[in-house]
């Protein structure tokens, strides 16, 4: 492109954009930016261009229409190409196993690098036709990472893609810092936070709930029947994960008292149980006569009771019931909501959920909404 057609949609560009901090704009701006480098144009004698063409334009207000198009950098060295598949592998080794990160996080970006890869191969599949393969991180540009967004975007939660993007980004920025000749992560744009309604039970839903799992089936033994009843009760008096409740030994309560070690930070917090609870585990473990250290195990071997069976106990419930989309997550939802509803602050119900940010926790205000108007009414009927 010669110097003059691109100033011209340089120009163009910032020139017809209704918001010039858009990301659309700012996206087109850094292409620019980077065809003027490959002709040899830098970014002072483009933006000087620039200004010759827009009447009462100066240089500071084309800084202040695009900050980013300061930092393009120039005169990367051409290092051999990267793909898509190896520069995940490589971030993922070097900034996730090697950060010690839980096998969870890790899971969590092979998932992210295997969406990656399956796009930009260009290969069709059942939610896109076939499209331009993307060979090298290199290779990368802008309207790349926009249609790996919508692709995205037809069967994926808006969380999901932010997830998904956000991961891209911090390779490209990994990759960048290193020398590689890739695109600026900042022109990428995200979608925002999709917003949760948080879905929760009642006092009276869950003891329903924990009725129905306490009746006898033909094919669950006793000892199967007073576990679950154990796990239910021990979930919504605690408000602990599935994967924790998982994870407890015959000894780990004391007290009525436990801690939990959470996985990404490796910091222990304090959890609590009712006596209702400590009457379900006492009277599960009555029934035990192997020497398993596990809390919960199976009933058909010696070994730990896995969390995927923890959820089925849910589940199953939900088929035999009036009860739809019920998981071990809704009884510490339910946990949440029953805490804030009588009284306990949101500093201290973080620390119970585990949660290391307050917003977080925020979450489970709006279902304790009607609770507002009696506060107002308790404190204002005396005004």
């Amino acid at each position: 492109m010669a110097v003059a057609e691109l100033t011209q949609t340089a120009v163009k560009t910032s020139a017809t954009q209704t918001q010039p901090n858009s990301a659309d704009f700012l996206m087109k701006l850094a292409q620019a930016a980077q065809e003027a480098e490959a002709a040899g144009v830098t970014i002072d004698e483009l933006i000087a261009l620039a200004k010759a063409k827009r009447t009462g334009q100066d240089e500071q207000k084309v800084y202040q229409a695009a900050p980013e198009i300061c930092f393009v950098r120039v005169g990367k060295p051409d290092l051999a190409p990267l793909s898509i598949a190896a520069a995940y592998e490589e971030y993922i080794n070097h900034c996730v196993i090697a950060k010690n990160m839980s096998p969870k996080t890790i899971r969590h970006w092979k998932y992210m690098q295997k969406l990656a890869v399956v796009y930009f191969s260009g290969e069709a599949n059942e939610h896109t036709g076939k499209h331009k393969p993307i060979n090298s991180i290199q290779e990368l540009d802008y309207s790349d990472a926009l249609d790996f967004q919508k692709y995205l975007a037809t069967w994926l939660r808006q969380d999901t893609v932010r997830q998904t993007m956000t991961r891209l980004r911090c390779v490209i920025d990994w990759f960048d810092a290193r020398g590689y000749n890739v695109i600026k992560s900042k022109f990428i744009n995200v979608p925002k936070h999709e917003k949760h309604e948080v879905e929760c039970l009642d006092l009276q839903e869950v003891r329903e709930f924990i009725d129905i799992v306490a009746e006898p089936h033909a094919n669950l033994s006793e000892q199967g029947r007073l576990r679950n009843i154990a796990i239910c009760e021990l979930l919504f008096s605690s408000g602990i994960r599935v994967s924790e409740a998982e994870r407890l030994d015959r000894d780990s309560i004391k007290n009525r008292m436990f801690n939990v070690v959470q996985g990404k930070s490796k910091k222990g917090r304090p959890c609590f149980i009712n006596k209702r609870t400590e009457k379900a585990i006492k009277a599960y473990l009555d029934t035990r006569t192997d020497h398993c250290k596990a809390l919960f195990i199976s009933t058909e071997a010696d070994k730990r009771l896995s969390a995927q069976a923890m959820r089925h106990i849910f589940s199953y419930t939900c088929k035999i019931s009036r009860f739809v989309g019920i998981h071990p997550h809704t009884f510490r939802h339910s946990f949440a909501t029953y805490m804030l509803n009588h009284g306990t602050d949101l500093i201290t119900l973080a620390r119970m959920l585990g949660h290391e940010d307050v917003q977080t926790t925020q979450l489970y205000t709006h279902v304790t909404d009607p609770q507002l108007r009696i506060v107002y009414e308790h404190i204002m009927a005396r005004v």
